[in-house]
């Protein structure tokens, strides 16, 4: 280990040990009194790029500024470290009104608690306040010019300066998820303590197809209500200062697929599903183009050239490149169109390595049996994707459905297989679609009488076509508990038992008979002779 004999910290290379000792002997040179007569302006000659004039410690940190410097400086993204550096302190516990200083001798953003981390102001009123992965995780703050106690006026008045920053992030990142978070400072006035709370939303995606005026009032909808029913619980707090909003924005990479990547062997040579060699994030497109436009094989089907000239079909106004899962129903709607994703699977089985596809990765919703397309969804050890045509699904499953030598015939409306096309075009034609089951609903409908009914209430009408019986007897037996001894020996607890207490002794019954006959002699005797059983 290296100690440095000025602050005493220590470095396992001897290297580093010596680049800390210039900027630590530089420090210690300039923090000097001016008693010491040393020159303030003695340390590390410092490098200036001639673009911007920003300024390094070190040359190779300027040669690799260089590259990516572009002259003018453009406070509108996240890297702009310039302008002006505050400090940021977040009041994370109770303070004591009594002990604080008094805000009106306190300036602005020491009364917001700007003492210790480190902000960079992007624009007037937003700050950068943290940031990891060259800016892929970030958390902006957003301070607001007046000071409204109202939720309403305060989100408002940072509104146009959100949507910018989210607009920002969007042209920069592609896809992104954000979240914003609404601080205010409360007060606890039966203990003179003050907090800072928050009340937040959770993270929503974004992309170049969100509309971000939307986003922002969901947003608001969710601070707003959390805000709210923390002030219905009685809990004491009243709001003293609503401080600033904190816009939290996180790039995402979504399942995607772009440029060609090879087919398995095991998928190829199965000859059942078309890749198209292209090089743009347009495969999906091609590959749908390819299902209504088929080329033979013999002529290069898999060549982007054969479907291009068809590409103002299809239309993918809102729809960002490369299409996620997530955007094939927004596809499907604009095109009038139906399609299932698949996808690919690795597994071990007979003591060999297979590959089998896996699915639905997408299913829709709304199948179409002229307009239908069965998509493939590949991906290679890099993590990318690639959308491929299903040509012949049953040549693509048959060997992994069963182990004989037949085809398979799917439907793609309810991936239910047949042994023959013929079975399939029944199913599609009679049962597929067709047969359904519908429960009632709460529907008025009239009844044979002309009332109005709920559909899903179920009345018997029809009293006409009752069967009358010749009579009916009601009868009812009455009994009476009487308390009987037992022998009360040791029971094992381990066994179940039951203790008898009382016994129950029938003492009389009664009858009601419900006739339409005039003449009833036979069961009037054998109720007679019923009523001298004696009970016992």
């Amino acid at each position: 280990m290296f100690l440095c004999s000025v602050c005493g910290k220590l470095f396992s290379y001897k290297r580093n040990l010596t680049r800390h000792t210039k900027i630590c002997n530089a420090d210690q040179i300039k923090n000097a009194t001016p008693q010491t007569g040393v020159n303030d302006s003695a340390g590390p000659s410092k490098h200036t790029c001639e673009k911007c004039l920003k300024s390094f410690n070190r040359k190779d940190n300027l040669k690799q500024h260089r590259r990516i410097c572009k002259g003018a400086i453009n406070v509108n993204l996240p890297e702009t470290k310039n302008l002006e550096t505050v400090s940021l302190k977040r009041t994370s516990s109770p303070t004591n009104i009594n002990q604080a200083e008094s805000e009106s001798s306190v300036p602005k953003r020491a009364r917001l608690g700007f003492n210790n981390e480190h902000l960079v102001m992007q624009e007037e009123g937003v700050y950068l306040v943290n940031t990891s992965y060259k800016n892929r995780i970030a958390t902006y703050r957003l301070l607001s010019k007046k000071d409204p106690i109202s939720v309403n006026d305060f989100l408002a008045n940072l509104r146009e300066k959100i949507i910018s920053l989210v607009r920002c992030q969007i042209e920069r990142f592609g896809n992104v998820k954000v979240g914003m978070e609404l601080f205010g400072r409360f007060l606890l006035q039966t203990k003179e303590v003050q907090e800072t709370k928050s009340f937040g939303s959770r993270f929503r995606e974004a992309s170049q197809g969100t509309d971000l005026e939307e986003l922002f009032d969901q947003f608001t909808t969710i601070i707003k209500r959390r805000f709210q029913e923390f002030n219905e619980k009685d809990s004491g707090w009243t709001l003293q200062q609503l401080l600033h909003v904190d816009v939290r924005v996180n790039k995402i990479n979504p399942l995607k697929a772009s440029s060609y990547i090879p087919l398995p062997k095991e998928i190829e040579a199965k000859r059942a599903v078309l890749n198209i060699q292209n090089t743009d994030q347009k495969c999906f497109v091609w590959s749908v183009l390819a299902a209504f436009h088929p080329v033979p094989r013999t002529q290069n089907a898999n060549r982007v050239q054969n479907y291009q000239s068809f590409e103002q079909e299809l239309d993918v106004s809102g729809i960002d490149f490369p299409i996620s899962l997530k955007q094939v129903s927004k596809f499907e709607q604009l095109n009038n169109i139906s399609i299932n994703v698949y996808g690919l699977e690795k597994g071990y089985k007979h003591d060999r390595n297979i590959i089998e596809v896996v699915g639905p990765l997408y299913f829709t919703r709304s199948h179409k049996a002229d307009r239908h397309v069965n998509l493939l969804l590949i991906s290679d050890d890099s993590g990318n994707n690639h959308y491929c045509l299903i040509r012949n699904m049953s040549r693509l499953i048959s060997q992994q459905l069963s182990g004989k030598q037949h085809s398979k015939f799917l439907c793609d409306g309810c991936l239910v297989y047949f042994s023959s096309d013929i079975k399939l075009e029944n199913h599609q034609k009679y049962d597929c679609g067709h047969v359904v089951v519908e429960t009632p609903s709460d529907n008025l409908k009239k009844n044979k009488y002309g009332e109005n009914i709920p559909e899903n209430i179920l009345k018997f009408t029809n009293f006409e076509r009752k069967l009358k019986v010749p009579f009916v007897v009601y009868a009812d037996f009455e009994t009476i508990l009487e308390p009987i001894q037992t022998e009360q020996n040791e029971l094992d607890p381990e066994i179940s038992y039951t203790v008898k207490t009382h016994q129950h002794v029938p003492y009389s019954f009664a009858y009601y008979i419900n006739s339409i006959l005039i003449i009833l002699s036979r069961f009037s005797r054998l109720l007679e002779d019923l009523m001298h059983i004696k009970f016992s």
